[in-house]
């Protein structure tokens, strides 16, 4: 478990967040990438890969399997624009 210190200057404990909110956040993710902002769901999923790198790596395997389903859409996205489609 890792130690932060918070506003208050106390070290206080992080909790890894529970597995219903990797869920749910997967899942808005999706959504957004199906609306149209892959990009962006991509840029988040690897904020989120980089913050559970080192604390919880099953977490972070999640994240990172998700960034990998969502790139092919990035680059798919960005050619058609190239294209002018």
């Amino acid at each position: 478990m890792k130690m932060i210190v918070d506003h208050s200057g106390f070290d206080v404990e992080c909790l890894p967040p529970p597995p219903v909110l990797d869920a749910l956040l997967i899942e808005s993710l999706q959504a957004l990438a199906a609306a149209g902002q892959p990009e962006m769901a991509c840029r988040l999923a690897g904020r989120a890969c980089a913050a559970l790198r080192e604390g919880d790596p099953r977490q972070w395997r999640k994240f990172n399997a998700l960034l990998h389903r969502l790139s092919p859409m990035v680059a798919d996205d960005k050619f058609d624009q190239e294209l002018g489609r």
